[in-house]
């Protein structure tokens, strides 16, 4: 990599510890910059001369760094209410999911494994069954707005991959320990329950470390480049 190449990462590097935290952010930065420098470059300067009068333009780090936080709470603002808005759709699609394909799925599986071990059915009271129903439609509602809390956290610069990955062995416990908890005792049930809630987990970190894939590439080249 060039040398304009490693002074522009060690540029956003220093922007990042100064607290432009987010990949959006960043890269908004670091394309102004590099538009001012390919300017600089046709007028006939250094890349070196162009890459310094670049970031003399664009401000000290503090003044980029108040600016950027303007910003930066408008733009949380901004994904809290989207969130808010599709995690009041996504609550009742899973709501829809559950009572119309998951429950009718996991009260037939459970019959056919009671019959395959030689059990009779469960006889449900029709009170019973209400607790159950409004258990598993409550936490299947509940994990279809996991994507949407994880993925509004991740775009406003709270959540990472790293983060994610190191939790899943402990969301695994919990979604085990819920879909014991709200689900029937036998295990066919509870599979059905705590399957889509890990799933929908699973989807929440590849999208994340799908989003951090560009910054993760550019930092292994700056890092792997000779100084």
């Amino acid at each position: 990599m060039s040398n304009l190449e490693r002074a522009i990462a060690e540029w956003r590097r220093q922007m990042a510890a100064s607290g432009v935290k987010t990949s959006e952010s960043l890269n908004e930065l670091e394309a102004h910059l590099r538009d001012d420098v390919e300017h600089s470059i046709r007028s006939g300067r250094s890349a070196e001369q162009a890459f310094e009068g670049a970031v003399q333009r664009l401000g000290s780090t503090e003044a980029i760094r108040k600016e950027f936080s303007k910003c930066e709470r408008a733009r949380c603002r901004y994904f809290v209410h989207r969130g808010l808005v599709i995690g009041i759709g996504v609550f009742l699609l899973g709501e829809a999911f559950c009572y119309f394909a998951m429950i009718p799925a996991a009260l037939a599986a459970s019959q056919a494994y009671s019959q395959w071990l030689g059990f009779s059915a469960i006889r449900w009271k029709p009170d019973e069954y209400i607790s159950f129903v409004w258990r598993v439609m409550l936490g299947m509602s509940l994990g279809f707005e996991v994507p949407v809390v994880v993925l509004t956290l991740v775009k406003i610069g709270v959540v990472k991959y790293r983060f994610l990955a190191k939790a899943r062995k402990y969301v695994i416990i919990i979604n085990l320990g819920l879909a014991a908890l709200l689900t029937t005792p036998e295990v066919i049930t509870q599979l059905v329950l705590f399957l889509p809630l890990q799933l929908l987990y699973e989807i929440s970190a590849l999208v994340t470390w799908y989003w951090e894939c560009p910054d993760k590439k550019r930092e292994t080249t700056a890092e792997s480049s000779p100084g």
